[in-house]
């Protein structure tokens, strides 16, 4: 029977339904729409990924790296959220969220902060916020800054797939362009110093680096100051200055050539310490090297093998006298970076994400000694 025969006996339907009822619909397809959807979740997917990223979960940066202590507080970056900052009387506040921020640098009066090619300043005092200076995306895809000691902002401009780098002075409080620094110094550039090598910044000693040759790989230089060499007789510098606290020091190498190629790039165990009152000193640096300086103390961590495991302990190093000591802890502990300000101490570890804050304790003679435990990690609320 057909659907018109079927219809019809069972009566009583019109003529005009009969006719809609032998149409056959059309099945419609469900591509259109499967495909929709899968542009909708690419978007939602491209997104999800761009905050992951953003919020630094495809990087190395989720274990714990020293902060800055300014005053009595600590600011540090917390893995996946951003910058915060502690103090003893407040706790812990989140400052800046790291999907809004690239980096981060903290003075007396500001922040500064980044955010893509963009460079903003937030007065500390105030909170106004001011956006300081943008670099076109033809000139630049990342930049560093640091702060000069004039107060003026330098910028470190890198263009990936041009492959070049050069350096921009700018005003720390309204953005104006001061100065171009360098001119393009493309990455196999080895030689080409930029501002910040040449002229290392210490106080307001007139300083530079002047190239005396080397290889094919490294060039190495002579200080001078006003012109004249500061360099012990008979030693020569690499480009690459150590900050140790307030001091800059630098790694001394034979000044002969054929005395250089006998030894590593790397192999120097003297320092050369640079201070802001012209009274440098020649010291001996640990293995692990200097991390931080409060006065005449240098500070660095020291590891060696044990009988239960590696043993771990924090050491010191007068410059002037060149006394060396070991602080004991009030608690065994795991300790790898510190940052301190010689009153407290915060340290750290790549395989953690605690920030632990110690007190720092000195004998009659005014030397460190000890380190008491206040809190094994300002992270963690109270």
């Amino acid at each position: 029977m057909t659907t018109e025969q079927l219809l019809y006996a069972i009566g009583g339907v019109g003529e005009d339904l009969v006719a809609d009822a032998s149409v056959r619909p059309r099945k419609r397809r469900a591509w259109p729409r499967r495909l929709a959807s899968a542009a909708v979740f690419a978007l939602v997917l491209t997104g999800a990924l761009r905050i992951a990223q953003r919020l630094d979960y495809f990087s190395f940066g989720c274990s714990a790296w020293p902060g800055t202590i300014i005053g009595d507080a600590y600011y540090y970056n917390v893995s996946h959220s951003g910058l915060w900052q502690w103090t003893e009387k407040h706790g812990n506040e989140k400052l800046f969220g790291k999907l809004w921020t690239d980096g981060w640098l903290v003075t007396e009066d500001a922040y500064y902060y980044s955010h893509g090619l963009t460079l903003y300043r937030q007065d500390r005092h105030t909170g106004k916020k001011t956006k300081l200076f943008r670099l076109s995306r033809a000139d630049a895809t990342h930049f560093g800054y640091e702060i000069a000691e004039n107060g003026s902002l330098i910028l470190t401009v890198y263009h990936k797939t041009g492959e070049y780098k050069y350096q921009l002075r700018v005003d720390a409080l309204t953005g104006e362009l001061l100065e171009t620094l360098t001119g393009r110094i493309s990455y196999a550039d080895r030689f080409t110093l930029l501002w910040t090598e040449r002229y290392p910044e210490v106080d307001t000693r007139d300083l530079e680096l002047v190239d005396i040759g080397g290889d094919e790989y490294t060039h190495f230089y002579d200080l001078r100051e006003n012109g004249v060499s500061i360099l012990p007789k008979g030693t020569c510098v690499s480009k690459y200055a150590r900050s140790i606290g307030a001091y800059t020091a630098y790694a001394l190498y034979p000044a002969d050539a054929e005395e250089r190629k006998t030894r590593s790039r790397t192999d120097s165990s003297d320092l050369l310490l640079l201070r802001p009152d012209g009274n440098d000193a020649v010291i001996s640096a640990p293995p692990s090297g200097f991390q931080d300086a409060a006065g005449d103390w240098l500070y660095y961590v020291h590891q060696e093998d044990g009988v239960n495991g590696v043993l771990y302990s924090v050491g010191v190093y007068n410059m002037v006298t060149g006394e060396a000591r070991e602080l004991t802890p009030s608690e065994p502990w795991q300790f790898y970076s510190l940052e301190t300000d010689g009153n407290v101490m915060y340290t750290c570890v790549p395989w953690g994400k605690a920030h632990t804050r110690w007190r720092l304790e000195y004998d009659a003679k005014g030397g460190p000694v000890a380190l008491t435990l206040l809190d094994a990690d300002i992270c963690v609320p109270k």
